[in-house]
């Protein structure tokens, strides 16, 4: 539902700047004064395409036969914010995929510690 972008991030991304560093440890809490503002998100629902396919969780268990819904064109976070929610996110428990018909990834990977 969002792509990062040059511009400013959604109402809703943007809303949730300020309390990223009051939920950096986890378990700990914050409180969004004004709340969060769903209406760019309404509206991007309301106005595109909705896209479905299956896959899998991208954390463990990693479990499969979950379907995903998206939206075609996807609202803006700004390089800003992603780097912020991904600092505290800090990475995806899925291999990366190798390109459609290039080497297999996992292999280089391996190969590379021995020489």
């Amino acid at each position: 539902m969002f792509e990062v972008s040059s511009s400013n991030s959604d109402a809703i991304i943007a809303g949730l700047s300020s309390s990223l560093s009051k939920i950096a440890t986890p378990g700990s809490r914050a409180t969004i004064a004004r709340g969060l503002d769903f209406r760019g998100v309404q509206a991007k629902i309301a106005s595109s395409n909705i896209l479905q396919y299956s896959g899998s969780l991208t954390t463990p268990p990693c479990a499969e036969g979950v379907t995903f819904l998206i939206v075609k064109d996807p609202l803006p976070v700004s390089v800003r914010d992603f780097n912020a929610i991904k600092k505290i996110v800090k990475f995806n428990s899925r291999f990366i995929q190798n390109t459609l018909g290039g080497e297999n990834i996992l292999a280089i990977g391996g190969a590379s510690g021995s020489a």
